[in-house]
């Protein structure tokens, strides 16, 4: 089922109807890894981050902190390689880059709301490039990068990010 959100008059339909609930949701899961990607997924919230990288065995190598973005923090990290059962087969995967929220600063429930406003944002964006796949918005000072499935063109997910830094 879809929700129905109205953006400049014209009636759009590409948000899931519980997207709020389920960009909460990854947000705040904690040790899932996306073993295909060689990333911790989700886990978006600063505290949910961290012991995802307690639990999966993560090596963070970088963290990045930028004034202009309150509660943000940038994490470099690699998970380590594992074999299909999930053993530990020694070295670590490429690095891989996780942008979190500290929930002092930016409260889960005020995060998951930026995300859903940025995604119906995006709709516009999407509608007026149909080949673009994903797309960066910015709400309320921070920028999300909102992400659709290529075939069915509905909204898959809405995080906060880091934008890349200025030389």
């Amino acid at each position: 089922t879809k929700a129905t959100a109205s953006a400049g008059g014209q009636t759009a339909s590409t948000l899931p109807k519980n997207f709020g609930e389920s960009v909460l949701g990854h947000n705040t899961q904690i040790g899932v890894r996306n073993s295909k990607a060689g990333t911790i997924s989700g886990a978006h919230n600063n505290d949910a981050f961290l012991e995802s990288v307690e639990i999966t065995g993560a090596k963070v190598s970088n963290k990045i902190t930028d004034a202009r973005f309150p509660g943000i923090v940038e994490y470099s990290y690699q998970l380590p390689r594992t074999n299909t059962k999930g053993e530990f087969i020694g070295g670590y995967k490429s690095v891989s880059t996780k942008t979190t929220y500290d929930p002092k600063i930016l409260p889960d429930s005020k995060v998951a709301d930026m995300s859903s406003r940025a995604a119906v944002q995006a709709e516009s964006v999407f509608k007026a490039n149909p080949a673009l796949r994903e797309t960066s918005i910015k709400v309320d000072g921070y920028y999300f990068q909102v992400t659709r499935n290529s075939k069915t063109g509905e909204i898959t997910n809405s995080f906060i990010t880091m934008p890349p830094r200025i030389k």
